[in-house]
Formats: structure tokens, C-alpha cells, sequence
């Protein structure tokens, strides 16, 4: 195996003019974010041929905006392995995601692997390689570099690359390739790396104790977030989930009482920082308090519809038929469709944006399923067999 440390613009500009003319590339990256909001990137590595690799030193004088061209080139197959935070890291660098692009732990439900496989693991199963990721917890801000470091970041690029090779071979000749075209939607959307707020808060409140104590959560939530991103601290280093429930659940609206709450959950900040953030805070909950009275529902997250026994029996019947369907074409129920994704359809029927009713989906699936919930399809048992008609 080939691979080289790049810790100069001349030996990137050198390595792009070969690179620039690959049909696919395989991406990983190294990064931290133990102090800040933002990941910070400490290598990018890249394997453009097989057993080829470059690790670039982001933390060297580069210049990452030689790499774009490359990134964003929708000609060149950028190939990933639970890529979100990678993606993430070049939304934030460059305001845009790079296009098409190809997810190993999505693709490889294709052909049958577990949703969320480790990349350690799809290695093993796919190519009988055993990887030691002893080196993932090293110190990757440190230099220089250690010889395991860069061993470690240029085989995984490369195993990468050849995990790709392995998929997209077997779902060509499973003639599945025209599946490939909506899996990766999700990663695709600007609007799935900004933050749900709903689902965060219910980690906090599951059965809220009131709308007010919500509606509080929910500003403190929407506070924190800003500071965040203004001073590139994590989240908790501003304020901790469990010290927004706490202040949300304050009964007292005396502002002695609730100064002396938010002082308690700042122990590790300066004085001066400390008064800033309980004057904010506090300012915040007095304001909720003052709008107690105004209809605060709305701020509520809205209460799912849920299915009744004879729609719960039709889910679980269906599920049984997706899990055979599934079985016939190798793949993973969960690229066909999760359990919401079902719920959703009983409840609602016909839902343009449901993933079921449209493409390769729908032709496997889809049409079975409509005609269930349009009762042009039935379901028998006989000799402890399910049948359709």
C-alpha cells in the first residue's frame, strides 16, 4: 500500500492533478470537537486509486479551498461510512454539501447488511479484514503525527475504497442499481444538519408538567443554541440539558429565587461570564412568565395520532410482509421501509412524500400495501401459513 503525509500546498496541488480525474474517491476524515461547537478538522484523507492513499494535515499551513474543486466536482463518486459529521464538517467549512455521493453503511443494506453497521465490522463481513481502530482515540491535534497515526488514517481510506469496489459490485449484479438513486437523500438536505428542537426537548420533558415549563425549555433551548455558535463552545459548556429542565420547572417567579438557580449551574466559568449569563437567563424566564397568560400551546410539540388494535394487527401483518419481501431481494427491511414509515400510511393513507409510494419502494412494496388499505388485497391463514389474495 501506497500513502503519503501532505503537509504542503505544492504536494496537495500535485496529488489534485490525478486526483481530479478519478471516477470515485474514498473520504475519511480525523476530527475533534471536545471544546468547540464546530468540529475541528485535524486530517482528511482521501484514497483516489486502489491501495493509494493521501492524508492531508489540516492543521499544516493548507489551503482546504484547493480541495473544493474536487469535493464538489458532482463527476467524482465521493465515497463515505457514516458520513453525516464528515458532510458536516464541509457544510460548515464551504456553506454546501458535495453531491453525489455514496454512503457504505446505507449502501450496504443492499445487500443484506445490519442498519448502522460499524465500519469495523462491514470490513470483516465484506472483506475478511480485521481492523485495530486502537489509533481512533488517539490525540489527533497532536504533532507530529505519529507512524501509527498515518498507517492508521491511510489503511481505513483504503479499505474504504475497496469496501465500495465489493458493494457496488454486488448490487450491480443483483441488477439494484437504479435503488441507489434516493437512498442518500437524507444526507443530501441542508435541512437535516440543523437542529430538531422538539426531539431534543423531549429528552427533558416527555409527558411536560405544563405548557409553561415547555415553552421556557424551549427559549432556554433556542438561548443556548445561539451562544453556542457565537462563541464555538459545545452546547453543555454553555448550559447542560438537565440545568434547562431544572430551570424550566423554577414555581417561584421571585427573582432571587431563580438568580440563585442559575448561578448553581455555572461552576467552572469566570465571575464575570457567569453574571452575563444569568442576567440573559433570567430575562428569558421573566419574560415567559409575563406571557403565561397568552396561548401557549402552540409551542407544544404536536401529539402523534396513534394506531387502534385493528390498524395495530394491519402494521404488524404488513411488517411480515415487508420482512418476506425483504428476504427475497436480500436486502434489509429498514432500506424498504421503517416502522413509522408504515404507521405514518395507515394512519394518513396516501402521503406523496412517504418514501413507500414512490420509486423502486413502491414497485416492491408499495402497490402491496396500498391495496391492502384500499381492502383490494386480504390476508389468509392456512396450515399456519399467511397467505395474500
Amino acid at each position: 500500500m501506497i500513502y503519503k503525509l501532505i503537509t504542503k500546498n505544492s504536494e496537495l496541488s500535485a496529488e489534485l492533478t490525478q486526483i481530479k480525474n478519478a471516477k470515485y474517491i474514498a473520504i475519511d476524515t480525523e476530527f475533534t470537537r471536545q471544546n468547540t461547537f464546530w468540529p475541528k478538522l485535524c486530517t482528511l484523507q482521501i484514497c483516489y486509486k486502489n491501495n493509494h492513499a493521501i492524508i492531508i494535515d489540516c492543521l499544516a499551513d493548507i489551503d482546504l479551498n484547493l480541495l473544493f474543486e474536487v469535493l464538489y466536482d458532482d463527476n467524482i463518486i465521493k465515497i463515505f461510512h457514516g458520513g453525516k459529521q464528515d458532510l458536516e464538517i464541509f457544510l460548515h467549512l464551504h456553506n454546501k454539501l458535495p453531491q453525489n455521493i455514496f454512503d457504505t453503511q446505507i449502501a450496504a443494506m443492499l445487500i443484506n447488511q445490519q442498519p448502522g453497521s460499524s465500519y469495523k465490522n462491514l470490513v470483516y463481513n465484506l472483506l475478511n479484514i480485521t481492523l485495530d481502530k486502537t489509533q481512533k482515540i488517539s490525540d489527533w491535534t497532536h504533532r507530529p503525527l505519529t507512524s501509527k497515526q498515518i498507517k492508521y488514517a491511510a489503511f481505513d481510506v483504503i479499505y474504504l475504497y475497496q469496501l465500495y469496489e465489493n458493494i457496488i459490485g454486488t448490487i450491480i449484479s443483483q441488477k439494484k442499481e437504479n435503488w441507489l438513486l434516493d437512498i442518500f437523500d437524507e444526507l443530501k438536505n441542508k435541512d437535516n444538519y440543523s437542529v430538531n428542537l422538539d426531539k431534543h426537548l423531549s429528552k427533558i420533558h416527555h409527558n411536560p408538567c405544563s405548557t409553561l415549563s415547555y415553552y421556557i425549555s424551549k427559549k432556554l433551548f433556542l438561548w443556548r443554541e445561539e451562544k453556542a455558535l457565537q462563541e464555538n463552545r459545545p452546547r453543555n459548556h454553555i448550559l447542560h440539558i438537565e440545568s434547562i429542565k431544572e430551570l424550566s420547572l423554577l414555581k417561584s417567579e421571585d427573582s432571587e429565587a431563580i438568580m440563585e438557580k442559575i448561578a448553581e449551574q455555572f461552576k467552572n466559568i469566570k465571575e464575570k461570564q457567569i453574571q452575563e449569563y444569568a442576567l440573559e437567563i433570567f430575562e428569558i424566564i421573566k419574560q415567559c412568565y409575563i406571557e403565561k397568560e397568552e396561548n401557549l400551546d402552540e409551542h407544544l410539540p404536536k401529539k402523534e395520532a396513534q394506531l387502534n388494535k385493528i390498524q395495530n394487527i394491519l402494521q404488524v401483518l404488513l411488517k411480515e410482509i415487508l420482512d418476506n419481501i425483504a428476504t427475497k431481494y436480500n436486502i434489509h427491511p429498514n432500506v424498504l421501509a421503517l416502522d413509522n414509515d408504515i404507521k405514518k400510511l395507515i394512519l394518513y393513507k396516501e402521503q406523496e412524500t412517504n418514501k413507500i409510494l414512490n420509486g423502486w419502494r413502491f414497485t416492491l412494496f408499495g402497490k402491496t400495501f396500498l391495496d391492502f388499505l384500499n381492502e383490494k388485497k386480504g390476508i389468509y391463514l392456512y396450515d399456519e401459513l399467511l397467505y395474500i389474495r
